[in-house]
């Protein structure tokens, strides 16, 4: 079964610990969504589509890469939020530190998960530079 919108929806509420989106209303989790994904078709180097958001029937990306979109989601969402929270030119008394720190801890695992996605999508490339090498034993390099 492949992902959908309100799969993804519900998952990074749960993260977020706000299943009656009383904090993150469902149009900022959809753009969270919509960040998250962006940022993984740029992994892929086309757009990648998931099934419910913006009209789209299907997902297309990798069901390995559910989890850095979800995740990614999160860390949008709470990005979101933190600067949501600036209400002055002096933000420091306004924004709570431990959320500023959530946001960029959740952002720099989503970093690294997408860093993992362009690894594999490397490995498993038949171009240049991880495509098979047919090597002659015994050949010379003239």
């Amino acid at each position: 079964m492949s992902l959908s919108l309100s799969a993804v929806r519900d998952a990074v509420e749960i993260h977020l610990s706000d299943s009656s989106n009383l904090v993150w209303s469902q149009s900022m989790l959809d753009e969270a969504v919509r960040s998250a994904l962006r940022a993984l078709s740029n992994v892929y180097g086309a757009p990648q589509s998931l099934a419910g958001l913006d009209g789209a029937a299907a997902t297309s990306f990798d069901p390995s890469d559910e989890h850095a979109l979800i995740m990614g989601a999160v860390a949008f969402a709470l990005s979101f939020r933190a600067a949501g929270r600036y209400e002055d030119a002096l933000p420091d008394d306004h924004l709570p530190p431990d959320l500023a720190n959530l946001a960029q801890t959740r952002m720099d695992l989503f970093q690294n998960l997408l860093t993992q996605a362009r690894i594999r999508k490397l490995q498993d490339s038949s171009d240049a530079p991880y495509s098979p090498w047919d090597w002659e034993e015994g050949s010379d390099f003239t």
